[in-house]
């Protein structure tokens, strides 16, 4: 069986890398398309008709209509034009025009990662299954480091402010990262993959929003309510409001 994965993003950062990583194995992937080659001006239409399933990694790319995202789905619709199986998976989806409505519903599986893309498309005509973002499913060997309270991650559009020690999912591995949070009480971040890297460690974390509800949307999937509050945070305020989240991914990584 040969199965193509549009949207390899793994050159992006490490979490990328290991949500290409999941999704080759759950899937069967023989072939990818990485996003750089697809959004290059010099990506020429596929014969999709040599693959039995064609994958789309939505991944935070299907927003706002925008051209990367309806690109995608342009080459989804093509694909079935040629007779192949399509899934969607693992993505967000956020303020999308309707013109493809008709190949959402062609398709065999859609999976979104959290409760505000789920509500929206609804208005598309399909009833997609909530997955969270597939990076937890990947399984991370203990390490030992250090303790340290605080770990601060990277933001969109804005500098990380110096205070804490720093995790950078564009430059630390995978693994790493996730061994310094098995060792941490918190991590602050903007990155929707260093939060999933915190969940995986089971390490306490606040939030900042994206350019998508992407991250948010993950406790509100859960109704967690997690305020701003660091001191609180550390004290084990709001352990109840985590919980939830750890729960909700445990169960979701049972039936993966």
């Amino acid at each position: 069986m040969r199965v193509l994965l549009l949207n390899d993003t793994s050159a992006y950062h490490n979490g990328c890398k290991v949500v290409v990583e999941a999704l080759t194995k759950k899937y069967g992937v023989t072939d990818t398309i990485t996003t750089s080659v697809m959004t290059s001006g010099q990506f020429n239409a596929l014969d999709y008709s040599q693959y039995d399933l064609v994958v789309l990694n939505g991944e935070g790319s299907i927003r706002h209509s925008g051209r990367t995202g309806m690109m995608f789905l342009s080459e989804l619709k093509l694909a079935q034009w040629q007779g192949v199986e399509t899934k969607l998976v693992n993505t967000v989806w956020q303020d999308m025009s309707h013109k493809f409505d008709d190949v959402l519903r062609k398709c065999t599986e859609i999976t979104v990662r959290e409760i505000h893309s789920f509500t929206e498309m609804l208005t598309h005509g399909v009833i997609p299954n909530i997955i969270p973002d597939c990076s937890y499913f990947v399984d991370v060997p203990i390490a030992q480091h250090d303790h340290v309270e605080i770990y601060e991650g990277q933001y969109w559009g804005e500098s990380s402010s110096g205070k804490y020690p720093i995790i950078n999912i564009f430059n630390d591995p995978w693994n790493e990262i996730v061994n310094k949070l098995r060792n941490a009480d918190l991590l602050i971040t903007g990155r929707h993959h260093e939060m999933y890297a915190a969940c995986k460690a089971k390490c306490r974390f606040l939030i900042k929003e994206g350019n998508t509800w992407k991250n948010k949307g993950l406790l509100d999937t859960v109704d967690a309510n997690i305020p701003w509050d660091i001191e609180g945070v550390l004290a084990g305020k709001y352990d109840e409001e985590y919980q939830k989240i750890w729960d909700f991914l445990d169960e979701s990584a049972r039936s993966w």
